[in-house]
């Protein structure tokens, strides 16, 4: 009978832990066996400097026994969003999300209180993107009560009924294999494994070194059952022979065990190629040990979930106004109206609501508030929230700001976009962006990475590249092109070059005269006329000094009521908010007010006062004083006198003409294709070598190679040997290939003489004999030359030459 250990769901959920900080830095002691993508947790972090895939983290992690698996990015599924379109019971590939990375582990979590079913159509490939070949299933405790592996091997013993039978091939030839009658396997034990590992080792007949499939079973007397599964088959290995005519796809499952089911509250992890292949042995280990660790009750997997902060996701990238330099850099347009829905109108904020209030799995996407925070000089000047309306889907500063001066060229702010996680208040994200007041910079259009060219021929560096104002203006001819020593676009020699392309545009923003502007009716035409100022406060002796004065209460305190006397027809208007509230004139010493509004010339003005009337007055810090030298040649005296209470008076104060220059640099390789085969030459033509000399056939054949190349190191193989043997004198014809960094190659062939050795070593005796005069009676010591020389041969070609005592 088939049964499962199925416990009384009694908490969906109770080996869940929830943490909000669970990082595992690199100086911490985990209590675990880490295991990691690729062995390296920095390829989970998408800010570090990992070079291989970064595959991200689904913030779950998983414990089991002494280990701990750290899930990539969209590994993790539950079973609560997938939905069954056909209504038949099961889920199929077409009915779930996808992984985004295949070569890990695939997680489905089931924490419903409803069974569901999994079908496949090819060996369960299609649930995973790429087959998973080792899948284990979790109770709702964590009990590990299935493992299913059909790709590594472990040794088992069947202690049912087995018997030997012969078996004749076609070709007469009679061999043996064993039948299984009775199928009753266990896990061999470490002794019997030993044993089967050795050298030449006699396996019995019912030990068999099998993939597998496991399940607890209380009421097997082991505490499981076992079969063996054949090799990439979810099947028992034994299924469809002729001697198992009535044998099940499975002994264990019932119906179809490619499909399978995930209890409620369970968990099935299935492992992808880079967890079994080996890239992590330490994750190949776990897998491999687990057949053996859910046979300890005590082993329950526990699963981890870690809170994240909310996040900004890239929504803040779209106020990135200039991709060329590091970071999220907004430009706000200079003089122009600010508004901050310009920075809350495309900003969202959302984070994984995970739990419900019953710590069941919902895993929700929820959109949130934030704040913004705005800094001039590293001071925070501002703060504004940030709503969020669900019903509406919109969100909606609470106020708007007034602390960002567009009048200012170049002024920079912070702006600091901060959210708080509504289930932990320790996570905040906060991403910060660079404001500043001024222009877009230009752009480049159709800069690459990376552009191509054959080396000797010539090329246009600005081929395919036009740049432009950002506002529509094109500035492709006045691109700066600043190249690196050593390019030659002419005729360009291989290699790889930096080259830097630079753009600027000049905005000039003129200013403004000093004037004073009068506005004057004239029956139902309205005229403004213009009077220019020396400055605003200059110290002049007199009011005569100059022709148009401006002061304000400061510079009408120190400089105005220190005159002697105010020069004869001089006059006098204060201003305030636009509008002339007063006139003082020397003409005739009448005040122009608000109880006597008429002007100082007019006859109807009878408001007179002393000479020295203007140093009683004291202005307010909202009123100036415009002072005109009492001369008629001056037009702003004549239009002063007939100034009235109210009329339109303003001074504009001085600005001057400002160019802005704004400039964009970018970069792009330029690589210059090698298309020139290195050259191979020969250090000897005819070359003869004793076979001692060398330890191998390819030594001895690239020691008569050079391999030279224009630009890099020249890779030389042996493509043919010609059946060379060291140990076989002969003439061997041989072919060597010559390979440049750039893969362009050359052959050369050639012939090497194998020598014996007592040949090599008689035709050197005789030579160094004959060099020696080769006389009768030689001296003792030149026999000890030709010995030593001889017995140098045998060791190489390692000669001794002794010199003659003088």
């Amino acid at each position: 009978m088939k049964k499962l250990l199925i416990g009384i769901l009694l908490s969906i959920g109770s080996f869940l832990i929830i943490a909000n900080n669970f990082n595992v830095s690199a100086d911490e002691v985990s209590d675990y066996i880490e295991l990691y993508p690729y062995d390296a947790k920095e390829s989970m972090d998408p800010n570090s400097n990992w070079r291989g895939t970064k595959v991200g983290h689904s913030n779950w992690t998983f414990t089991y026994g002494d280990y701990r698996y750290w899930s990539v990015n969209g590994s993790v599924r539950y079973t609560k969003d997938f939905i069954d379109k056909n209504s038949d019971g099961a889920i199929t590939a077409d009915e779930m999300s996808t992984l985004p990375f295949n070569a890990f582990a695939s997680i489905i979590m089931n924490d419903t209180e409803s069974e569901y079913t999994f079908a496949t159509t090819n060996a369960r490939t299609d649930l995973t993107s790429v087959v998973h070949r080792i899948y284990t299933f979790y109770d709702e405790y964590g009990v590990l009560y299935r493992f299913e592996d059909h790709i590594n091997q472990y040794w088992i013993v069947n202690e049912g009924s087995v018997k030997t039978v012969d078996v004749t091939n076609a070709e007469g030839a009679v061999s043996t294999k064993n039948v299984h009658e009775t199928q009753d396997w266990r896990l061999a034990t470490d002794a019997e494994i030993a044993a089967f590992s050795e050298p030449n080792a006699v396996i019995p007949n019912n030990a068999l070194l099998s993939h597998i499939r496991i399940s607890i079973d209380e009421e097997s007397s082991k505490g499981y059952i076992l079969e063996p599964m054949g090799y990439l088959k979810w099947t028992n290995t034994f299924y469809g022979q002729e001697d198992y005519p009535t044998l099940e796809k499975s002994i264990i499952v019932e119906g179809n065990p490619d499909n399978f089911t995930v209890m409620p509250g369970g968990v099935v992890i299935s492992y992808g190629t880079v967890d079994r292949d080996g890239t992590n042995k330490k994750t190949l280990e776990f897998i491999k040990s687990q057949p053996y660790m859910m046979l300890d009750s005590n082993n329950k997997m526990e699963k981890e979930y870690e809170n994240q902060a909310p996040s900004f996701g890239t929504s803040l990238t779209i106020l990135d106004s200039d991709k060329t330099i590091e970071g999220i850099n907004h430009v706000v347009e200079y003089k122009e109206t600010f508004s901050i829905n310009s920075l809350v109108e495309n900003t969202v904020v959302d984070y994984i609501h995970m739990f419900d209030d019953e710590e069941r799995i919902i895993a929700e996407t929820k959109k949130i508030g934030y704040t913004i925070k705005i800094s001039l000089d590293e001071k925070v000047v501002d703060e504004i929230k940030v709503n969020y309306n669900e019903e509406s889907d919109t969100y909606t500063a609470e106020k708007e700001t007034t602390v960002i001066d567009t009048s200012i060229f170049g002024r920079a702010y912070i702006v600091t976009f901060e959210a708080v996680s509504p289930v932990n208040e320790q996570l905040v994200e906060s991403v910060s962006i660079d404001l500043v007041v001024g222009k877009l910079p230009p752009k480049f259009e159709g800069v690459k990475a990376n552009v191509y060219y054959n080396e000797n021929t010539s090329f246009d560096i600005l081929d395919g590249i036009t740049a432009n104002d950002s506002y529509g203006g094109d500035l492709t001819n006045v691109i700066k092109v600043i190249t690196p020593l050593g390019l030659n676009k002419y005729n360009p020699l291989p290699g790889t070059y930096k080259v830097e392309f630079e753009v600027s545009k000049d905005y000039t923003f003129y200013g403004q005269p000093a004037v004073v502007k009068v506005e004057i009716q004239n029956n139902d035409e309205t005229e403004i006329k213009e009077f220019e100022y020396e400055g605003i406060d200059v110290e002049h002796a007199s009011s005569n000094a100059a022709n148009v004065h401006v002061y304000t209460k400061d510079g009408y305190d120190k400089v105005v009521k220190n005159w002697a006397t105010m020069s004869w027809t001089s006059e006098l208007v204060i201003i305030e908010d636009g509008k002339a509230v007063m006139a003082f004139s020397r003409g005739n010493n009448k005040v122009m007010d608000a109880e006597n509004p008429h002007a100082t010339k007019d006859e109807l003005n009878t408001n007179l006062k002393d000479a020295n009337f203007y140093k009683t007055i004291t202005l307010t810090e909202n009123q100036t004083a415009i002072v005109v030298t009492g001369s008629a040649s001056v037009p702003l005296n004549g239009v002063a006198k007939a100034i009235v209470y109210g009329q339109n008076v303003s001074v504009q104060e001085y600005v001057a003409d400002v160019t802005h220059t704004v400039t964009t640099r970018v970069s792009q390789n330029i690589i210059i294709d090698d298309k020139t085969a290195p050259s191979l030459l020969l250090k000897e033509k005819d070359l003869k070598i004793v076979g001692t000399k060398y330890t191998s056939v390819n030594e001895a054949i690239l020691s008569n190679v050079l391999g030279i190349d224009n630009y890099s190191d020249v890779a030389l193989v042996v493509a043919s040997n010609g059946g060379m043997d060291l140990s076989k004198p002969g003439v061997y014809t041989v072919k060597v290939v010559g390979e440049d960094v750039a893969g362009n190659t050359s052959e050369i062939t050639f012939s090497i003489e194998v020598l014996e050795k007592d040949i090599a070593e008689a035709n050197l005796i005789d030579q160094i004999t004959k060099n020696l005069g080769n006389k009768a009676g030689a001296p003792i010591w030149m026999v000890f030359v030709v010995a030593f020389v001889a017995a140098g041969l045998s060791f190489g070609g390692a000669v001794l030459f002794l010199k003659k005592k003088q």
